[in-house]
């Protein structure tokens, strides 16, 4: 979470008409989204040019003082990258426009300016289940333009919404029954007809909401993704994913539900979904057990039984009391071509191929350097932080978040085979000298830890597609020394401190909405698991492990505001 929008583009030296033609081209079709964190990030291309990124542009401000509803909660460029949508903590949604001089420069620059600004959502209150929504914009997902507006979704913990965008630089003059400043006119005195004509006027960008997707999530939404049809999305909770029509807003159908018919054999959750990029019919979730399901939707209405299940296998020897928590899958994403598929978990991005379910074909690690420090981190809660990731736009670079304003990029296939990363950084100084080239850091595993900066970089490349590589749950921060451990709380205490703070609860009665089809699908099976404890953490108790608590705070849909309630309760 940021208050600040970092536009880093890049500049290519030496290179070949030609090749910058290319590099132009794929900057036009692909964006990138969202980054905690910023690299300097320089690659040689075909011809041996390379390619030199700085920042570009700086939207916001860099100050610390700012209010809770000014934070940027996520962004999402247009397919073309001709726009840049924000969305904050405060319901906002401000639309940016690339400059249209920038793209004449040589080389481009990819700077922007506020194109539009509205309200998309508003806080709202469920007096059934005493629970405070608040007006968060969760994702934005943009539409494909077909005319000359533009359309978007924006969502925040329960309702979806459909925007569009467009401008008017005519207006209409000669009304019969009113006057150009809108007063109406006495009727005694309109002797004669006239026909209204339209007439050039100042440009005006205007956002109207065209439809309201609403009542048919239990559980805080945490996905929403669009078809390659353009009619159809799907948006995910916890528990269940709902497949939308763009011109229905009363029905929705259930697609995916995992919710047991008892709440005490719950032991995961749905963490991310996606439409595949060409494939209507096709669609993958991610759990909290760190599987991915790849769903055929022409194999039943229902696509409660998977096609495939893309799982890799544990080491027994390797497990530990941390194995289940540092595997839970924050992010997945298809690649443009389709045929494979990334996943970011707590130590690293794991690339899968559609057609090998038994592990992956390429792993890339982010945090292994805090393997030997999971214990404290667990203290601290960080390692609860979620983070996210995206592809380029040839599918030859992966991208994600990391802590202290870093992020990182993976090449797949460099010169002479071998793969190649880069870390590069987000910091004000940056940013206070635009146009600079950005230089490669290190990541010290050691060295005293620097004061953190609360930025977000968002940026725009030639090789990014519109995704998200987000840092952590407290916009990237790092992992604090390990504080002195909480009391154990007993199960009423918790529940009783849940219902203080207005988090739902797992044992509430689904809404009633049009939600089709309109009887329950639940797992009868039991999913049972037995993680064993570390001895170093609990030497002289004899505790038994139960998942309620953990889960239950998983539902709570913010895990950052939770995260005291998340740990695992431990009874004698």
């Amino acid at each position: 979470m940021a208050t600040t929008t970092m536009v880093v583009s890049p500049l290519a030296t030496q290179s070949s008409p030609k090749n910058k033609r290319r590099l132009f081209a794929e900057a036009r079709q692909n964006s990138l989204q969202k980054l905690s964190v910023i690299f300097d990030h320089s690659h040689k291309n075909g011809n041996g040019g390379e390619t030199t990124w700085c920042f570009s542009q700086v939207k916001g401000t860099l100050e610390d003082d700012v209010t809770e509803a000014d934070l940027i909660s996520c962004v999402e460029f247009n397919h073309d990258g001709e726009l840049l949508a924000t969305g904050d903590k405060g319901g906002r949604v401000v639309i940016f426009q690339r400059d249209p001089a920038s793209k004449q420069c040589v080389p481009k620059k990819g700077e922007y300016n506020v194109y539009s600004t509205f309200q998309s959502h508003e806080p709202e209150f469920d007096y059934l289940k005493s629970l405070e929504i608040e007006e968060k914009i969760n994702k934005i997902r943009w539409l494909k333009r077909k005319n000359q507006a533009h359309f978007l979704l924006s969502t925040n913990d329960k309702t979806i919404k459909l925007w569009k965008v467009s401008e008017r630089d005519k207006r209409v003059t000669g009304y019969n029954t009113r006057e150009e400043s809108g007063r109406a006119r006495d009727p005694s005195r309109i002797t004669q007809l006239r026909v209204p004509t339209w007439r050039p006027a100042e440009p005006m960008v205007e956002a109207s909401s065209r439809r309201i997707f609403a009542n048919a999530h239990t559980y805080h939404i945490n996905s929403i993704s669009l078809n390659s049809d353009q009619e159809t999305y799907l948006s995910a909770d916890d528990l269940r994913i709902n497949l939308w029509h763009l011109e229905i807003t009363d029905q929705s159908f259930n697609i995916v539900d995992i919710k047991p018919a008892n709440m005490e054999e719950l032991t995961e959750v749905i963490t991310a979904a996606e439409f595949h990029p060409t494939e209507c019919n096709l669609f993958v979730y991610s759990s909290s057990k760190g599987t991915i399901r790849l769903c055929d939707m022409r194999a039943a209405a229902l696509c409660d039984r998977h096609a495939k299940l893309f799982e890799e296998p544990e080491d027994p020897h390797a497990r530990s009391f941390f194995s289940e928590i540092i595997s839970s899958i924050s992010d997945v994403k298809l690649s443009n071509s389709g045929r494979y598929m990334m996943s970011r978990d707590y130590l690293g991005l794991k690339v899968w191929d559609l057609r090998m379910e038994t592990k992956p074909v390429e792993t890339y690690p982010v945090h292994e350097y805090l393997r030997s420090k999971l214990c404290s981190l667990y203290e601290n809660d960080c390692i609860f932080d979620k983070f996210e990731c995206c592809w380029s736009g040839d599918d030859q670079r992966l991208m994600t978040g990391s802590y202290n304003g870093f992020f990182r990029v993976f090449e797949r296939a460099c010169a002479g085979g071998r793969r190649g990363e880069l870390t590069l950084e987000a910091a004000r100084e940056a940013a206070a000298r635009p146009r600079q080239p950005l230089r490669p850091r290190r990541v010290a595993t050691t060295a005293k830890r620097k004061k953190v900066t609360r930025t977000l970089a968002l940026t725009h490349t030639h090789h990014a597609r519109g995704a998200d590589a987000g840092g952590g749950a407290r916009g990237g921060r790092a992992p604090a020394p390990a504080p002195a451990p909480a009391p154990r709380r007993h199960h009423r205490q918790e529940e009783e401190g849940r219902n203080q703070r207005r988090l739902p609860g797992l044992q509430q009665k689904d809404p009633p909405h049009g939600v089709a089809p309109a009887r329950e699908h639940h797992r009868r099976r039991r999913h049972k698991q037995s993680l064993h404890l570390p001895g170093q953490v609990l030497a002289s108790a004899n505790p038994v492990l139960t998942f309620q608590a953990r889960l239950r705070t998983l539902l709570s849909g913010n895990t950052a505001q939770n995260a005291t309630a998340f740990r695992l309760q431990l009874s004698l």
